[in-house]
């Protein structure tokens, strides 16, 4: 059966790893949680067993639910959910990823709100600032109430944007590394990121990289992968697995 329940955070399962996305959001999202008491964007969940459930849509949501139970386990015990019938899974999959390309910045012009916020927040400063002077000359019970009231709608927007920075960070995909410009350690770290646990796994990776990128030899995608294959350029330790994670995460370009 399809619709919305309330189910506990620990019967929940996501495909997509933890660490794909920044604690600190995760943080910043799970305070927010817990102070509103729930989520206000239920979880999108296929049913996977008994009272247990797996993400289909909202992984970085989940996960801050997840770490606003390692807060403060019993308000974050459960999450509201709208659950899906495991003969729906099909539909909704395809319906969840219409829905995110039309929300996407270039249909809901994005940049356009973020501006509008900043904006308005000059906007308020300006005026806070102006009824701070007005403060010094004058002591009306009204200009106390003004101030108040235009100190909490800053406060409030203060929220709003963090907010919306982390919902942004969450619909755009992070851009991927250069590999032209990028230096052994951010290399690594991104790799380690992108579940390359292995430092010598890391290591077969950057010295690939490296080959390639010496006087008289190319870097390309092409090139990259006869190091894990090739017997003439064959990279110990570089194989598929690594190969695979790197194209996922990083870029080969030119810089002007």
């Amino acid at each position: 059966m399809t619709g919305f329940g309330i189910v506990e955070v620990d019967s929940v399962f996501s495909s997509v790893p933890r660490s794909k996305f920044k604690e600190n959001d995760l943080d910043f999202l799970a305070d927010r949680i817990l102070e509103t008491g729930g989520l206000l964007k239920p979880l999108i969940l296929k049913k996977i067993g008994f009272e247990k459930y797996e993400v289909l849509d909202g992984h970085c949501v989940y996960y801050a639910a997840v770490r606003a139970r390692e807060k403060n386990p019993h308000k974050g015990e459960i999450v509201n959910a709208f659950i899906i019938a495991s003969d729906k899974e099909d539909v909704a999959v395809n319906q969840v990823a219409a829905l995110t390309t039309l929300a996407s910045p270039e249909k809901t012009d994005m940049g356009e709100l973020l501006q509008q916020i900043i904006r308005l927040d000059a906007k308020l400063n300006q005026v806070l600032s102006n009824n701070t002077d007005n403060k010094a000359k004058s002591n009306h019970s009204d200009n106390e109430e003004r101030l108040k009231y235009i100190e909490s709608r800053l406060d409030n927007l203060s929220t709003a944007l963090e907010t919306l920075t982390v919902l942004l960070k969450e619909l755009l995909p992070p851009p991927k590394l250069n590999l032209v410009t990028a230096n052994e350690e951010q290399v690594k770290n991104a790799l380690e990121e992108a579940g390359v646990k292995n430092p010598k796994y890391r290591n077969a990776a950057w010295e690939a990289i490296t080959y390639w990128k010496q006087p008289g030899k190319t870097l390309t995608w092409e090139n990259l992968q006869s190091s894990v294959s090739s017997r003439e350029h064959n990279i110990n330790d570089f194989g598929k697995a690594t190969y695979k994670n790197l194209k996922e995460i990083a870029c080969i370009r030119l810089e002007n």
